[in-house]
């Protein structure tokens, strides 16, 4: 996968509009997108639940797992997410009992409002939270996403319950 990560400079000198990147190995230069922004149809959803904290989680391509009958679930790579997003509380919980399933509300690209389950996954080569749902097949084939979509996660928060919404963009 390609990645780049832009500079930010101190230097007064750089003329405006100059981008840097810094090439770290094995990755290859490219310009990274301009910072996200979410949809107004979906910022009028979260609202009509009284949503709040809105916040831009990550952007992936979905994997077969994700879109497997088996596993029914959509993986959120920790090394991929930005910090901060759960409460010392939701990580304590989410850590000491990885079984545990915290109900979340789920905004589908379609914009209906379901309830999908956070838990977090332990493997021997990485750490994944993944939101789960039996109904998760549904949700894939109702919105017609499909393996390799570019998608965005984000979250936001109802009173102290925590929210996803899955954009996908063409």
């Amino acid at each position: 996968m390609e990645k780049a990560f832009k500079k930010l400079s101190l230097n007064s000198n750089e003329k405006e509009g100059e981008t840097k990147l810094l090439n770290f190995e094995g990755f290859k230069k490219s310009r990274l997108p301009p910072p996200p922004t979410l949809p107004q149809e979906f910022k009028d959803v979260i609202k009509s639940l009284d949503g709040t904290n809105l916040v831009f989680l990550m952007q992936k391509n979905l994997s077969r797992d994700d879109l497997s009958r088996i596993y029914n679930r959509l993986s959120i790579p920790m090394c991929r997410v930005r910090k901060g997003f759960l409460s010392s509380k939701e990580k304590e919980e989410l850590l000491v009992h990885s079984k545990n399933k915290k109900p979340v509300l789920f905004v589908e690209p379609s914009l209906d409002v379901t309830k999908m389950f956070m838990r977090r996954l332990e493997k021997k080569t990485y750490s994944s939270y993944v939101l789960v749902s039996s109904q998760w097949d549904g949700i894939w084939r109702r919105n017609n996403l499909k393996e390799g979509d570019l998608v965005q996660l984000w979250t936001f928060r109802v009173k102290e319950n925590l929210g996803f919404a899955l954009v996908r963009w063409a």
